[in-house]
């Protein structure tokens, strides 16, 4: 495994989820970057050295770019060259520490293969119970269609009001 130092803790909501998950920011190497690629940006992980109920748990990490699409971070923080990873674990609260972060599946050399079994089945219990992670950004499109069909009965029913 390699480790990480972990600079700063945050909390995210994920759209269709009343659960807050944690996000680390740590400054990834090129090993790293390519080891995410080949897994497909999804790893798992474990937190050590917060001095919290975080060290030693086995979590999915889903690995991302703070460079990569508008957001609003500060500058401060873009000029770092920080990575993300959500992390599949309850938001505690933030540690006393920020620790590291010990990748799983990848060794202190450039030859990282993809993990085998690479689940997402772990994230329903605290994304929700779609087991399709599309979902999760938005309506699904049963949604969107029983929601146009209802505007539809109700235009209707305006128009038979109003007609008369």
């Amino acid at each position: 495994m390699k480790s990480y130092k972990i600079s700063r803790w945050d909390a995210i909501l994920p759209s269709k989820s009343s659960n807050s998950l944690p996000m680390i920011y740590i400054e990834a190497d090129k090993d790293l970057i390519v080891f995410a690629q080949k897994n497909n940006y999804k790893f798992p992980v474990i937190i050590r050295d917060t001095q919290s109920v975080y060290d030693g748990h086995k979590m999915m990490a889903v690995f991302d770019s703070l460079l990569l699409g508008p957001n609003c971070r500060s500058k401060t923080i873009l000029d770092k060259n920080w990575y993300t990873l959500s992390l599949t674990s309850y938001f505690y609260g933030y540690p006393p520490e920020n620790g590291t972060v010990d990748i799983i599946g990848m060794e202190n050399s450039e030859n990282h293969a993809a993990i085998k079994n690479n689940s997402t089945d772990d994230l329903s219990d605290i994304l929700g119970s779609s087991n399709n992670l599309s979902e999760i950004k938005g309506m699904s499109v049963w949604q969107i269609v029983v929601f146009v069909i209802i505007i539809i009965i109700i235009l209707v029913a305006i128009l038979l009001i109003f007609h008369k």
